[in-house]
């Protein structure tokens, strides 16, 4: 059994040409394959091994981080995941569910600060403003964000979290 990657927190601080000197701070969370996580947070004897949700329109709504591998992609068709990686395991998507626990990891976030954009499923942006100036007081909230999401929706969701000046270099820092 593969152990799943450690998140790793990357900051940096830059001010963006143009900016007057103002400085931005903008946290960026995600858990990566979110609806495959929830379903096997929800459901754990659904184990290990590739999992493709299949929205109602028999397309791909998210895939585990072991179906991505084999090729498999969100809005590709049921019958095109499989023929990608036949030991796949469709489940249908319980979209419904996945909504309720995106705005829990909203909520989540939002107390850390309260401008909070959602950026798709499982994933925003929060606007920290004056709240983090320097790169050791990012660490500490990013780490913050991170353990609370773990804390309020399970350790199965592991974020991942970038801080920079801007959204860009904000999500890049979390696919390091």
């Amino acid at each position: 059994m593969l152990r799943p990657a450690r998140r790793r927190i990357y900051t940096r601080f830059a001010i963006p040409p143009g900016c007057g000197g103002e400085r931005v701070s903008v946290l960026y969370c995600s858990v990566p394959h979110f609806g495959a996580a929830l379903a096997r947070r929800d459901r754990p004897e659904l184990g290990d091994g590739p999992l493709v949700l299949v929205g109602p329109e028999e397309r791909v709504l998210d895939a585990s981080p072991d179906a991505a591998a084999c090729g498999i992609g969100v809005g590709m068709t049921a019958a095109a995941a499989l023929s990608r990686c036949p030991e796949s395991r469709l489940l249908d998507a319980d979209v419904a569910r996945i909504r309720m626990e995106g705005e829990t990891l909203l909520e989540v976030l939002e107390r850390v600060s309260p401008s909070v954009e959602p950026h798709g499923w499982g994933a925003a942006y929060v606007d920290l403003g004056d709240l983090v100036k320097f790169r050791t007081a990012a660490v500490d909230v990013c780490r913050h964000a991170g353990s609370s999401v773990r804390r309020e929706m399970g350790q199965a969701l592991q974020p991942a979290v970038g801080w920079n000046s801007n959204k860009f270099t904000a999500v890049s820092y979390t696919h390091l």
